[in-house]
């Protein structure tokens, strides 16, 4: 959670946000975004993450473990819509945001 108030989110360690208390999910595990395509031949999914503090690039995300922080009662505008969950997955090693979305949840 530190690691995601670091970068300038004002909910990242919870508390109130725009008056409502923030809800956190946390969920530790192995972490794949994307599959591989046989007839492509290639990864189908987020590519070439860098790694925070170090000089590696991942060419992919599969089988990584990570951190998945859930942040409830936060507000995202989307194109079409408002979003109330922002969500952060956080790799365990270099404690990198590898990636970030929303959703509208319940």
């Amino acid at each position: 959670m530190q690691l995601v108030e670091d970068l300038g989110v004002p909910f990242g360690l919870g508390g109130d946000y725009l008056g409502k208390p923030v809800t956190v999910t946390a969920a530790y595990g192995l972490g794949t975004f994307g599959h591989w395509d046989p007839v492509a031949g290639a990864w189908i999914g987020d590519l070439h993450i860098p790694l925070k503090g170090t000089d590696i690039v991942l060419d992919h995300i599969e089988h990584r473990p990570m951190w998945i922080l859930d942040y409830g009662n936060v507000v995202a505008y989307g194109s079409q819509t408002t979003f109330n969950h922002a969500v952060y997955a956080v790799d365990e090693e270099t404690r990198t945001v590898l990636l970030a979305w929303f959703y509208q949840g319940a």
